[in-house]
């Protein structure tokens, strides 16, 4: 239910930044793309932490804070915008 609560305030753009979860972070979110990536591979505290980041006792907000840009960050021509679209 929170997925598609997610998806329905995201299109119909009635959400409030910054996002506030209502459940636990779950670092397979992250985990599921990122994870196995050679930029992801390259970072040696990923492999320290890896036990912790799986079972969820160290979460990936902790080192990389926030991961989803705000409204303004997304924005064209902004410098956050720019900087985003560097890392594709």
């Amino acid at each position: 239910m929170t997925g598609f609560r997610h998806l329905a305030r995201y299109t119909t753009r009635t959400y409030i930044e910054p996002i506030v979860t209502r459940v636990r972070f779950n670092n397979q979110n992250c985990l599921n793309c990122h994870q196995g990536t050679p930029k992801f591979e390259a970072v040696q505290s990923h492999h320290t932490a890896e036990a912790r980041l799986a079972s969820n006792q160290m979460i990936c907000l902790n080192c990389h804070g926030q991961a989803h840009p705000t409204s303004l960050e997304r924005t064209p021509g902004s410098a956050a915008y720019s900087r985003l679209t560097e890392q594709l």
